[in-house]
C-alpha cells in the first residue's frame, strides 16, 4: 500500500485532536476514528453494521475482531485513492489487534506517541470536567483509567519499537508539531509521495 498509515497514541488532553487536524490540513491525511467508523456503519444499515449491532445487543462490549478488521480494511481500500495517507485513532488498542491489523489490513508505518505523566494527565482531565456534563473523575477511578491505558500501551510500544516517534506532551505545541512534520515528511519521501514542504 502506497498510502502510509500512522497510529496516534496518547491519553486524553495530550493534543491528539489538534495534531490530527494539522496533519489533515497539511498532508490531506484521512482521520480514521474507529468508534466513529463503527457508529456510522451501524447507522448506514450495511451487513457489517447489522452484525455489529447484533453483537452489541447480545451483550458484547467489543466489536468482533474479524468484523473490526474487515470494516477498517474496506474503509481504507475505498478511501486510499483520494487520500495521501491515514491516521488511526482507537484501533489497535492491544497487542493482538496490532498483529491482526498488520496481517489482515496493512502495516503501520509510524506511531505518534504523546507521552504525559500521570499527574499532568489527571490535571488536564479535571480542568476539562467542570461545566462539560461529565462526573468528576477522581481518586481510584482516575488512577485505574491511567493504569489501564499504560498497560495496554506498553505492549503496543514494545511491538512497534522501531517505528515510534516519542513526543513529550508537556512541550510547547509548536515544537511538537515541528517534530511530527519532520517525521511525516521523511515518511512521505520514503514511500514516494511529495510532502507540501518538498513540492516544486
Amino acid at each position: 500500500m502506497r498510502s502510509p498509515i500512522i497510529l496516534i497514541l496518547g491519553k486524553p488532553r495530550t493534543g491528539k485532536d489538534a495534531i490530527i487536524r494539522a496533519l489533515h490540513i497539511r498532508y490531506k491525511i484521512r482521520h480514521v476514528h474507529f468508534l466513529n467508523l463503527v457508529q456510522e456503519e451501524v447507522k448506514s444499515g450495511t451487513i457489517i453494521g447489522h452484525i455489529i449491532e447484533d453483537s452489541l445487543m447480545a451483550g458484547g462490549s467489543l466489536v468482533p475482531r474479524v468484523v473490526a478488521l474487515e470494516l477498517l480494511k474496506q474503509y481504507i481500500c475505498k478511501e486510499m485513492y483520494t487520500s495521501s495517507g491515514f491516521i488511526l485513532e482507537g484501533f489497535p488498542r492491544n497487542l493482538q489487534q496490532a498483529r491482526d491489523f498488520e496481517e489482515y489490513v496493512a502495516p503501520i508505518s509510524l506511531i505518534l506517541y504523546l507521552h504525559l505523566p500521570p499527574y499532568w494527565a489527571k490535571q488536564r482531565i479535571q480542568l476539562d470536567l467542570p461545566g462539560q456534563g461529565f462526573p468528576d473523575i477522581e481518586g481510584e477511578a482516575l488512577v485505574w483509567r491511567n493504569l489501564k491505558f499504560d498497560q495496554r500501551t506498553e505492549y503496543l510500544l514494545r511491538y512497534y519499537d522501531d517505528r515510534i516517534l516519542w513526543l513529550n506532551g508537556l512541550r510547547p505545541s509548536m515544537r511538537v508539531y515541528v517534530e511530527i512534520m519532520d517525521a511525516v515528511d521523511q515518511l512521505f519521501e520514503k514511500v514516494g509521495i511529495k510532502s507540501p514542504s518538498r513540492l516544486d
